[in-house]
């Protein structure tokens, strides 16, 4: 299975995101989409992940030459357009809303 995702800047104050999985020949097997318009007025965020790897990076604004280092680089491009943006750390407790969320099945 190949899970391929991305977001990015739409134009209009809209982002979009997006995710597809793939079998072991590349057939598209689901694929979702989701934008999030900026003029609902989402602003002073506070991003919380259990994710504490992830969480570091951008926290540390660096870059380093790694595939990693541009996913972190695409984050803090998104989240400029929320600016100001706080990146927390939370425990997989913290987050379990978010957890299962990302474990729902669509009702076909």
């Amino acid at each position: 299975m190949k899970v391929n995702c991305d977001a990015g800047f739409l134009g209009d104050g809209v982002v979009g995101l997006g995710v597809v999985f793939r079998d072991e020949v590349g057939d598209v097997l689901d694929a979702a989409v989701k934008q999030v318009a900026l003029g609902m007025g989402f602003e002073n965020l506070e991003v919380e992940s259990d994710c504490l790897r992830v969480i570091r990076h951008l926290k540390k604004h660096c870059s380093f030459n790694s595939s990693f280092s541009l996913v972190i680089s695409d984050i803090h491009e998104i989240a400029f357009l929320f600016s100001p943006v706080v990146w927390s750390h939370v425990k997989r407790s913290g987050n379990n809303v978010a957890h299962i969320l990302a474990k729902v099945q669509p009702i076909e």
